[in-house]
């Protein structure tokens, strides 16, 4: 037979509700880093890949929200001068923008020359940019939705 087993010990009500607390604050500590990894992994990311002659490679994976939001905090005169350049061009360029996010994917410019070629494209709702210059190479890949947003934050009010 077995034995029979001691009693517990009774926890006190201070004890339990301390360990309560201390539960609520470990559940929702996870679930806000789980929903902001959520939010990060559908928001996608802003990828550079540099190529060079002699060797040298350089690739940056950054996540999109927090370059959207960097760009929130930048002051607006940081990008006056770009606003003066671009002035008249600004409606259009917001139109193009709107409607890249709604466009089929496809090919919109592919440009090749000697020792040169050029190819902007969307894939999968990432505006793809290619750059090959003898040797070197730039690959850039960004989320659609965040060049709108960039767009949407440079232009004048």
């Amino acid at each position: 037979m077995s034995e029979p087993r001691a009693p517990r010990p009774r926890t006190s009500s201070g004890t339990r509700l301390v360990l309560a607390l201390v539960l609520s604050l470990v559940v929702g500590s996870v679930s806000t880093v789980a929903a902001l990894a959520a939010v990060v992994y559908h928001s996608g990311t802003v990828d550079v890949e540099v190529f060079q002659q002699g060797g040298e490679h350089v690739s940056i994976s950054v996540p999109s929200t927090l370059v959207t939001a960097a760009v929130k905090l930048v002051p607006g005169r940081v990008f006056a001068d770009a606003a003066d350049e671009i002035g008249p061009y600004w409606p259009a360029c917001r139109a193009a923008c709107r409607e890249l996010v709604r466009a089929p994917d496809g090919v919109y410019v592919s440009v090749t020359g000697p020792d040169v070629e050029v190819r902007v494209a969307k894939e999968d709702d990432r505006l793809r940019i290619d750059v090959q210059d003898g040797g070197d190479r730039v690959h850039v890949s960004v989320p659609v939705k965040s060049v709108l947003a960039l767009v949407d934050k440079l232009a004048p009010a």
